[in-house]
């Protein structure tokens, strides 16, 4: 299947909401600040989280969302969704479930999450992200949730390829809700200016580089990163490192340090030395995908699947492609997704019970199971591909994927998901030196071998005193 470059006809309303874009946007470093060791050492089993009458509490920022809450923190129709399946819940079990909504700035983007369970009074079911898995499993305060999934619940999860970073010695810690792939963005109308056809679509490095040559001029850049630092340039640029067959940490080890990482650098300071990429991007964000593709400043770029729907409902004119993240010469490639994950705090009132509500609404396999999730990712989030496979094809069946940019990612982008790889859960010293890495290389003009060298140093200092769940 060649790149996208046709325009959808369905029309689903948007209902992007947050999705995992705008909360890395909002959050930056402050999603992976948390210090295991102070969380570990406050945390004590409360038994007593809150809700009304006893009820389980679950924190999560789309429900039931104040008047006037608008795009970026929920939507009516992401709210209407937990409230209707909450309800539905309490309906039919004698534990109940108490919707308690904390706006993004609070949650885990401020400290109001972490605050709670240092208090010894965290909520019984909570929503995370890969990045604070690991401050919360060290910290002893999730739920081990395998005993509460089929053998066909785990089968169908394993199934979309980013369960690994909600997992730990083989067990699920968090039920995955969604998941946001990266890919890359192209409009038609730079494209058809500069001469060029999908036959022009970079599939490598070097064509991407030399298409964007092509693309630069007259205000417009060919192509666009993240330049910001922070959770969501990590999250754009990590990919390109494991194309090359690197990685932070393996095995335990550092292993920033090699060929790959110091050509993936090498690509983004090409790309910025050039001309061809912007060292700014508009309103501080790669994801403000209007702002920057739609508007023309850049011809093509990367952001995750969400913006698909926003591109669709706020652009309607503006014609638009999609394909995959391009590879190095002799690399493979791959991918990253995002996504929130519903986990469990088991020092809460009913853990049990809290396990079989959330195994329940995100996980069930039965037929309204699989209708229930289907209606999330395409209706609540639209632009998003379930986790599931079960979910995907429900979803193809009732004509979601008639997109042909959906239909892009979910065949080509994600595939048999065994090149995609969820979104890192590296602690903060990693997180942070990685970050500069980026920055220096990209920005500042250090040499990506010393850029790459002192990361290492910082990554393996940090990695002699750790002791806690693996590094992923």
């Amino acid at each position: 299947m060649s790149p996208s470059f046709s325009r959808r006809s369905l029309q689903i309303p948007n209902g992007s909401g947050v999705s995992r874009r705008s909360f890395l946007q909002a959050a930056g470093f402050s999603t992976i600040a948390l210090s295991s060791g102070a969380l570990l050492a406050a945390c004590t089993p409360s038994g007593s989280g809150g809700g009304a009458g006893g009820a389980l509490e679950f924190w999560q920022f789309y429900a039931p969302a104040p008047t006037g809450t608008v795009q970026g923190t929920s939507t009516s129709t992401q709210a209407d969704w937990f409230v209707k399946n909450v309800e539905a819940w309490n309906k039919n079990n004698d534990k109940q479930v108490s919707l308690t909504y904390v706006p993004t700035s609070n949650y885990l983007a401020g400290d109001k999450l972490a605050t709670q369970f240092a208090s010894g009074r965290g909520p019984d079911i909570f929503l995370i992200s890969s990045a604070l898995f690991l401050e919360y499993y060290n910290a002893g305060v999730m739920l081990d949730l395998t005993p509460y999934l089929s053998k066909d619940a785990l089968s169908d999860l394993q199934a979309g390829g980013v369960m690994g970073p909600r997992m730990a010695d083989g067990r699920v810690y968090g039920i995955p809700l969604e998941s946001e792939p990266v890919l890359m963005y192209y409009g038609h109308a730079a494209f058809e200016k500069a001469g060029l056809s999908e036959a022009d679509v970079p599939r490598t490095w070097d064509q991407l580089l030399d298409v964007s040559d092509k693309l630069t001029g007259s205000g417009t850049y060919g192509a666009l990163w993240e330049t910001t630092p922070g959770a969501l340039q990590n999250f754009e640029w990590q990919p390109f490192m494991w194309q090359g067959g690197s990685d932070a940490v393996r095995d335990g080890k550092a292993v920033f340090n090699s060929k790959g990482t110091i050509d993936a650098l090498q690509f983004w300071q090409d790309s910025i030395n050039r001309g061809i990429a912007p060292r700014t991007v508009k309103n501080g964000s790669s994801g403000d995908i209007l702002g920057n593709l739609a508007s023309g400043y850049t011809a093509m770029q990367q952001m995750v699947s969400s913006v698909i729907s926003i591109l669709n409902e706020n652009a309607p004119n503006f014609e638009y492609g999609t394909f995959k993240l391009p590879v190095p010469q002799g690399g493979e490639y791959w991918t990253t997704s995002g996504g929130w994950a519903a986990v469990v705090n088991k020092n809460g009132k009913d853990p049990e019970a809290a396990a079989k509500f959330v195994s329940w609404l995100f996980a069930s396999t039965d037929q309204d199971g699989i209708e229930r999730m289907a209606d999330w990712v395409t209706v609540a989030k639209n632009g998003d591909i379930a986790t599931r496979a079960s979910v995907n094809e429900y979803a193809r069946s009732q004509g979601y994927f008639d997109d042909p940019n959906l239909k892009y990612v979910l065949e080509e982008v994600v595939g048999d998901g065994t090149r995609v790889r969820g979104e890192p859960r590296y602690p903060a010293p990693i997180f942070k030196a990685i970050s500069d890495a980026i920055q220096g290389s990209m920005l500042n003009g250090t040499p990506p071998a010393d850029a790459a060298g002192a990361a290492q140093q910082t990554i393996e200092t940090f990695l002699k005193g750790y002791q806690g769940g693996e590094i992923l």
